[in-house]
């Protein structure tokens, strides 16, 4: 029976040259702009996860109300994250960061303003999976005036010269050593950075810093797995009447503080002092809504042009059941041509996608 449907498949597809080809170029038309769409939905909905612990990593959110009005924001008081640590036993790890401008960096005759430079805690790599090539992990940001950069940095600054140990200077006042060497970090990260320099330089620059009332900075916490992070937020609302609760009453403000989940910031964060550019999760929405229609609309075209075809081949239909084909046999007959028509189509979709998604990136910025 199979065999025969394709052998009945075929002699209609060569016979009809004009009708399949539009058919057949129409739906792989509809499947290859919903690949590309999905793609893209699929990159913007993976940000983050590529982190072991993604599914434990919360960014701590501060909600500032003062005179009435209210600021998101997503830093926090520096002291913040490492007293979180010793007070809750669900806190494993904190990491604070601290965006820079542009940065004048010299190496021997080689300049360059470098960009996307952070200052970070040394426990940025037991919170987050950036993968270090060279260094230890648990040392290479351990001290003040060190750095870890990225596997690109150094081809620019060092080319094939090992670069741990060297010293690369800083807006010509600071020489800092290179101490650890990671892999760049993949585009589809909320945040991404060519260097990362220890934060207990930032600190030892002014050590008020360090304090409660100092300078506020985007902290990140690492929570035991399974935690309920709902619970945790209620009990830090508490945590900052303790800690913040007399400073807050002299400027007259009034604090909330909520955990967002790592892999939620991309799509649904748009607070001050974000530390890239994030996307926005009703653009997926409506591109999800844009591709299903286009798929919709490809398979109704299919579908009536089918049907006109049904009328032509009515002679047909009537010889088959003359000569004893039953209602069954004729309706397989059917669904297995169209069934054939739509794997042709993907085929032929799937290998165009393939060819078009180079294009599509460039087109996408992704």
């Amino acid at each position: 029976m199979l065999k025969n449907i394709i052998k009945i498949a075929y002699r209609n597809l060569i016979k009809q040259k004009s009708y399949s080809i539009i058919n057949i170029f129409g739906l792989s038309l509809g499947i290859t702009c919903s690949i590309l769409i999905f793609a893209y939905i699929g990159y913007e909905l993976s940000y983050d996860t590529y982190h072991k612990n993604a599914d434990n990593i919360y960014r701590i959110v501060s909600e500032q109300i003062i005179s009435g009005k209210s600021t998101e924001s997503a830093r926090s008081p520096a002291p913040v994250g490492p007293t979180l640590v010793e007070d809750f036993p669900e806190v494993i790890n904190a990491v604070r960061f601290s965006p820079t401008v542009k940065r004048a960096f010299n190496y021997e005759d080689r300049h360059f303003f470098q960009e996307h430079v952070f200052y970070a805690d040394q426990s940025v790599f037991d919170v987050f999976s950036f993968e270090l090539i060279k260094g230890d992990p648990k040392t290479a940001l351990e001290l003040p005036f060190t750095m870890v950069i990225t596997e690109s940095t150094a081809k620019k600054y060092f080319g094939e010269k090992n670069p741990m140990g060297e010293f690369i200077n800083w807006d010509n006042k600071f020489d800092y050593q290179v101490t650890g060497v990671v892999k760049d970090p993949p585009p589809n990260s909320h945040f991404t950075f060519t260097v990362l320099a220890s934060f207990s330089t930032f600190i030892k620059y002014d050590p008020r810093i360090g304090s409660w009332r100092g300078g506020q900075f985007p902290t990140y916490l690492l929570l035991r797995e399974n935690s309920d992070y709902k619970k945790l937020e209620y009990k830090i609302r508490e945590f900052n009447d303790k800690y913040l609760g007399s400073m807050l009453k002299e400027i007259g403000a009034e604090l909330d503080t909520y955990l967002q989940p790592l892999t939620s910031i991309h799509l649904r964060s748009h607070l001050v002092s974000e530390l890239g550019v994030n996307g926005n999760i009703k653009i997926i929405y409506a591109f999800s809504a844009i591709a299903v229609v286009i798929l919709l609309i490809a398979c109704i075209n299919f579908m009536n042009l089918s049907t006109a075809r049904s009328i032509r081949r009515a002679k047909e239909v009537g010889m088959r059941k003359v000569l004893g084909a039953e209602r069954r046999n004729l309706i397989l007959q059917f669904l297995g041509e169209s069934f054939i028509y739509t794997i042709l189509s993907s085929l032929l979709a799937a290998g165009a996608a393939l060819l078009i998604i180079p294009y599509f990136k460039t087109l996408s910025g992704v």
